[in-house]
């Protein structure tokens, strides 16, 4: 149910309990439920810490107002600090990247049965991806989610790619870790950092990433070994790139790919800050 802020009534709910049990930290990350709340948890509630994350430029222009309300600010990418700094937060604010256990992605060998793999079902070019798909010919695997997407494009041949069962995150996992790359064929001009979470995942398990270059994410993310990048909305350079990937990708790569990004994506930075701005709570 929707209250007049536009809002799930029960998160608020939820939020209202914890809050009155004595929740001395909130930490919000990707929550547009709780968002709109922060400026009356802060006047109703003053003691609690709020610790928000903020993606991108467009992110800080479009939260501005509830970020004021924030004690802390992490930044996803370079440009949100930047413009964190520019609108007088930046004493609050923070760039640390959304880091994982890399132990639990990492592997050991590389058994690929599939050259290209897609996943993930929002925010893609999946126009392109099916051109693309019709002129490489790749041994092909995509998620469920990724195969809606392709159903829905005009001239989408059965046959063109494997649909894998990914009904939970570990089957998606499953999936990433027997593609030799996957694709993050992104719509043009999109302001948030779709496929973070899916570049991520990847890289830790040794699977290189094929991404537009319209992509908002970190570039230190971006510069990693193993992400390849392509102009985006161009079926041309996506097939180039990828033709290009896979002959260049080997097992000593696949390791390498899995190594240097274990190195940046690694979780323990954001616990530690966590910890400590929750007086060691965590």
């Amino acid at each position: 149910m929707r209250g007049c802020l536009g809002m799930d009534v029960g998160v608020g709910w939820d939020l209202f309990l914890r809050l009155r049990r004595g929740a001395k930290v909130l930490y919000i990350m990707s929550m547009p439920d709780v968002c709109p709340l922060i400026p009356w948890v802060k006047k109703f509630f003053p003691e609690t810490r709020i610790i928000a994350w903020t993606w991108t430029v467009w992110s800080v222009r479009h939260e501005l107002k509830k970020l004021r309300h924030c004690d802390h600010i992490i930044c996803l990418t370079e440009g949100a600090l930047y413009e964190c700094r520019r609108k007088g937060l930046g004493e609050k604010a923070i760039h640390l990247l959304e880091g994982l256990d890399a132990k639990a992605f990492n592997q050991t060998e590389f058994r690929h049965e599939f050259e290209v793999g897609l996943v993930g079902g929002s925010e893609r070019d999946f126009p392109l991806a099916v051109e693309a798909l019709k002129r490489l010919r790749p041994k092909a695997a995509c998620s469920l989610g990724a195969a809606v997407g392709l159903k829905r494009v005009c001239g989408f041949e059965d046959g063109l790619i494997e649909i894998s069962r990914t009904v939970t995150g570990a089957d998606v996992m499953s999936l990433t870790k027997r593609c030799k790359l996957i694709w993050i064929p992104l719509i043009p001009q999109e302001h948030e950092p779709v496929g973070y979470s899916n570049i991520q995942e990847a890289l830790l398990c040794g699977t290189a990433v094929v991404i537009a270059d319209s992509s908002v994410l970190p570039k230190s993310v971006l510069s990693l070994p193993g992400v390849y990048l392509y102009q985006a909305g161009s079926v041309d350079s996506l097939v180039k790139t990828t033709a290009h990937a896979l002959r260049e990708l080997n097992e000593k790569e696949h390791f390498r790919i899995q190594e240097m990004s274990s190195r940046l994506l690694d979780g323990q930075a954001l616990f530690m800050f966590l910890k400590e701005q929750s007086g060691g709570c965590l």
